[in-house]
């Protein structure tokens, strides 16, 4: 059920090393390698090192905190598309509306149960892996299209 999640690499950026060992625990039956990072400053560290297929972070770190962090992961090209999933135990709206114009894909509430945590990262590796096949894919019917643009027509002589 949970197949995509096999062999992926998380970062899972929480102050609390009880919440990174409960994700890292629930992940990690599921093949999931779970990176794990206490402030913002060690996750870019962390994601500028490693290739990071996701990220679970916490909104409310010391340093960077996690809207800044999601936006400078979001600057970084390669995680441009890669699932941004806020954790959080905040219930503010406003706060919530911040991490999603920061760039998160979606946010999940503090307790974490499991099947949620696993089936909306699922949904979300997904849809990235979706979104590259169909990037790959125009790149190249534009790549062939524009083959032909501009090659002079072939004048026949007779």
């Amino acid at each position: 059920m949970f197949e995509i999640l096999n062999g992926k690499t998380l970062l899972v950026v929480d102050d609390v090393a009880t919440i990174r060992t409960i994700i890292a625990d629930v992940l990690g039956s599921n093949g999931v390698e779970v990176l794990e990072a206490e402030s913002g400053e060690r996750a870019l560290e962390v994601a500028s090192g490693r290739a990071i297929d996701a990220f679970l972070l916490d909104i409310r770190l010391a340093g960077i905190n996690g809207l800044e962090l999601c936006r400078a992961l979001r600057a970084m090209a390669r995680y441009r598309s890669a699932p941004i999933v806020f954790v959080t135990s905040m219930d503010e709206r406003e706060m919530l509306q911040w991490a999603l114009e920061a760039g998160c894909d979606d946010f999940i509430q503090k307790p974490i149960y499991p099947m949620v945590l696993r089936k909306r990262l699922s949904n979300l590796l997904e849809m990235a892996s979706c979104r590259k096949r169909l990037g790959r894919a125009i790149a190249q019917s534009y790549g062939n299209a524009n083959t032909s643009i501009g090659r002079p027509t072939p004048r026949r002589s007779n």
